[in-house]
């Protein structure tokens, strides 16, 4: 139906925290969260792919998609998003009050990333 991906998390994120706060965010029915560790300059971070089983129609999931969307068709495009215009998911504030988010784009499905004929 629908996926987002987090492209960069701490490396003590969880599955458990990411289906938390989505959870939260009342965006679907989550289906599945796959989860993927990488190094960027001897430093580990986490890959999320959050998939929903069915995605909301309210108001907020649907804005959420269309600038998800919006963004994948210009990155398709060669073109650079804003970094304005990128997602973010603020899940926590820390104690000096800054904000800890994760930024989100819109990936493929389980289905779509299947090996399959296209005639």
């Amino acid at each position: 139906m629908a996926s987002i991906c987090i492209s960069k998390a701490l490396s003590m994120t969880t599955v458990e925290d990411v289906r938390i706060k989505f959870d939260e965010l009342k965006l679907g029915v989550i289906d599945l969260i796959d989860m993927k560790e990488y190094d960027r300059n001897g430093t580990t971070f986490r890959k999320f792919w959050i998939h929903y089983s069915t995605y909301s129609k309210e108001p907020h999931a649907v804005q959420l998609m269309e600038r998800l969307v919006r963004n994948e068709k210009l990155q398709k495009e060669n073109g650079v998003i804003p970094v304005g215009e990128i997602p973010r998911i603020v899940y926590v504030a820390n104690r000096r009050g800054h904000e800890l988010y994760w930024q989100v784009f819109v990936c493929k499905t389980p289905e779509q990333r299947k090996v399959r004929i296209v005639m």
